[in-house]
């Protein structure tokens, strides 16, 4: 009977120390890694709310800032109303590049719309211009180009030294419908 009842001692201890290492086990493999995932986004969330109280902090300077820098037509120069290209005048794109080319003493090249930069939705089109020329008459081309209601705005000029003369590539961003 003695023996019966150190085995059935000994039963319950094994099974208490087994109880016990499932438990931390449990504790180790799964509340440890949770507690940290917690303080890695509390960190995150601490981060973010300095973002904005920084953001809310130069707000008024940013403000400042763009009003100061919008400005109003220039006195002097054609510069119309912004109007967005018809889609059903896209085929003129070469006449449309060619004459302020021709005006301003450049050679037009070729015009080369980016169809794919319609997807992105913001209902403007990305256009490269190329000419040859004297980079000095780019000016007055600029002029020209600034008589075309749907041109948002330009974002890059290369230049580069051929023998021909200067190849010059715009690109550009149209405004279309």
């Amino acid at each position: 009977m003695a023996v019966a009842a150190l085995k059935a001692a000994a039963s319950g201890r094994l099974f208490l120390v087994i109880l016990g290492g499932v438990v931390l086990v449990f504790i180790l493999v799964l509340i440890l890694p949770i507690n940290h995932s917690l303080k890695k986004q509390d960190e995150e969330i601490q981060d973010l709310e300095q973002k904005l109280k920084d953001q809310a902090m130069l707000q008024p300077l940013y403000l400042g800032l763009t009003a100061k820098a919008r400005f109003d037509k220039p006195d002097g120069l054609p510069v119309p109303d912004p109007a967005p290209l018809p889609r059903a005048d896209l085929g003129k794109l070469t006449e449309l590049f060619s004459a302020p080319a021709r005006d301003a003493g450049l050679t037009f090249v070729k015009v080369q719309p980016d169809i794919n930069s319609l997807r992105e939705g913001h209902g403007l089109l990305l256009t490269e211009v190329t000419l040859l020329g004297d980079f000095p008459r780019l000016q007055k081309y600029f002029l020209g180009l600034g008589r075309l209601p749907f041109l948002n705005h330009v974002e890059r000029v290369d230049v580069r030294r051929t023998k021909d003369g200067d190849e010059i590539g715009l690109r550009l961003w149209l405004a279309l419908e």
